[in-house]
């Protein structure tokens, strides 16, 4: 399963916090942009994985969505973290312009981890099998960031 087969989710952290928000009100909505840093607490480096035209984060306000990620090709991407460091990504988010009443939302990160790549075909079934049940527990169960608030 290669090198780095262990979970470090209970290593990583998320911290999130907002950086713009510009009020669209040609598009009726506001746009929010934010910076989440995913902190490595383990003596390890950790390394997640993430397709190129996908979002690895999401919001669990279901009236703050994700924008579409910007993508003119496809493919996946490694990310390192090091012991005892940080890497920082920029998450842009938007809501309805009308309804900015003070909200409040988390930012999660999908932690996608010993994903079977191989440049190829996956070798099996079996390995399809394997990668499709922890990109779904991923999905489900997100490390989530401290709580964000709109005003």
């Amino acid at each position: 399963m290669g090198q780095n087969s262990h979970n470090y989710t209970n290593e990583l952290v998320v911290s999130a916090k907002i950086d713009t928000t510009i009020q669209n009100i040609h598009m009726g909505r506001c746009e929010i942009y934010a910076t989440a840093t995913i902190r490595n607490n383990s003596a390890d480096t950790i390394r997640y994985y993430h397709d190129i035209c996908e979002n690895f984060f999401k919001s669990d306000n279901k009236e703050i969505s994700l924008d579409m990620v910007p993508c003119d090709t496809g493919g996946s991407v490694t990310e390192i973290v090091l012991p005892h460091q940080t890497n920082t990504e920029i998450v842009h988010l938007h809501t309805i312009l009308s309804d900015l009443k003070s909200k409040k939302f988390r930012i999660g990160f999908i932690y996608f981890y010993d994903i079977h790549m191989c440049g190829g075909p996956y070798v099996n079934s079996i390995m399809d099998a394997l990668t499709a049940k922890k990109s779904e527990e991923a999905i489900k169960n997100p490390i989530w960031s401290n709580t964000l608030y709109l005003k």
